[in-house]
């Protein structure tokens, strides 16, 4: 196999001294990645840190008691994180310091913001509230804008680290010098673009957070996150950048004291045993949930919530136990590249999304507006997206290559 990064291996015994921060970077990755090669991925994602004496450790609980403070201590008028641009750029750009620092971060924030801040939904209730409105006026709209932040904080940093790592593997059997200079270019794209797309749906997917409570939703929670794309985009871009220049001489100093994750560039043999049947259908149905309730702030019906479940259920199901045994899926998977095959899947979704939900937006000096009678056309258009990647980036079987 072409790998970008590395394959998960038991490494020498670390000195003492080293113990904690290879089990946070090691021990721990090497343990999800025989379960999960995505998990195992993010976890090891910001090893590179043990190069620097007392990073390795130290970040990882820096990080998690920073998201701890911000999630509870943050003023009582800025009901979600987005109510501080300044916040959730600096959350950001810690978490594009690699996946497994961003899990911290965002833990710290979920238990700081669900267990410690005084929420006005609960604060300015003048009777008990009902179990049932507990649940669902308080604690599911929470979780989705958990799960929004999720996008920010996680999906931001893998998609550098899959682009930087398959960019490297594909140049440097053949130009070491252009995969130094091109790794960081494509992270500081993959994650810019990433980043500004996300700072642009978030005011639509973030409505529960008021919706489901009967109340409007705040303006200077939603509009700041939308004027300032460029920011999103710039700050994401010149941090990923920067990790993907300093991450690898400092892996290097590593290498012998932890696995590094593979990003693979070409076909190979997993490092991972393939999930059975009933794990890949429970996934499935997993990420189906996960991504109706994500999609929530489009879905206005019962009906709609019930097409589009349905219908992403199939998707992932198909990608998960049928799309690899196709002759095409075989192709596809044995002769493109991990980072083409999400380039591809990218372009191709964004393109029939922007055909389907062209004529319900308008943009006019930085601001989008919609002009359509519902959510309807955008609901469509993100499913396809969704169907579209998910068709693109079958899940690998047995003899073939790992991927995220």
């Amino acid at each position: 196999m072409t790998a970008a990064e590395v394959v998960p291996g038991m490494a020498d015994e670390p000195g003492d001294g080293a113990r904690l921060a290879d089990v946070v970077w090691a021990r721990w990755p090497a343990w999800l990645w025989s379960r999960s090669p995505t998990a195992g991925l993010m976890a090891a994602d910001g090893g590179w840190l043990r190069a620097f004496p007392g990073a390795g450790a130290g970040v990882p609980l820096v990080a998690a008691l920073a998201g701890l403070w911000w999630g509870a201590i943050r003023p009582a008028n800025q009901v979600t994180y987005s109510s501080s641009t300044a916040l959730m750029l600096a959350m950001m750009g810690v978490a594009l310091l690699g996946c497994g620092v961003a899990v911290w971060l965002w833990l710290g924030f979920v238990v700081g913001d669900l267990m410690f801040f005084a929420h006005p939904a609960l604060v300015s209730a003048s009777e008990r509230p009902r179990p049932w409105d507990l649940v669902v006026r308080f604690l599911v709209p929470q979780l989705l804008s958990y799960l929004l932040l999720a996008v920010l904080l996680l999906a931001v940093p893998l998609t550098a680290l899959v682009a930087r790592g398959t960019v490297r593997g594909l140049l440097r059997p053949r130009s070491p010098v252009a995969a130094v200079v091109a790794a960081p270019v494509a992270a500081a794209l993959g994650a810019g673009i990433q980043a500004a797309a996300w700072s642009q749906s978030f005011p639509l997917l973030i409505r529960p957070l008021w919706i489901w409570r009967d109340k409007s939703p705040v303006a200077d929670a939603i509009v700041p996150v939308q004027e300032h794309r460029w920011w999103f985009g710039l700050v994401a871009a010149a941090v990923a950048g920067l990790v993907a220049l300093i991450a690898p001489p400092a892996q290097r100093r590593v290498q012998g004291r932890r696995p590094l994750v593979v990003v693979a560039a070409g076909s190979g043999r997993r490092a991972a045993n393939t999930a059975g049947r009933g794990k890949a259908v429970a996934g499935s149905l997993a990420r189906a949930v996960a991504t109706t309730l994500l999609l929530a702030g489009l879905i206005e019906t019962w009906v709609r919530a019930g097409v589009v479940f349905g219908v992403l259920l199939v998707a992932f199901v198909f990608q998960a136990r049928f799309a690899a045994l196709t002759p095409v899926g075989r192709w596809w998977l044995a002769r493109v590249p991990l980072g083409l095959r999400l380039l591809i899947a990218v372009v191709v979704a964004g393109a029939a999304a922007w055909l389907v939900g062209r004529r319900t937006v308008e943009s006019s000096l930085g601001f989008s507006r919609i002009v359509a009678d519902d959510f309807g056309p955008m609901l469509a258009a993100s499913v396809l997206a969704i169907v579209v990647v998910a068709l693109l980036l079958p899940r690998p079987h047995d003899g073939e290559d790992a991927q995220p």
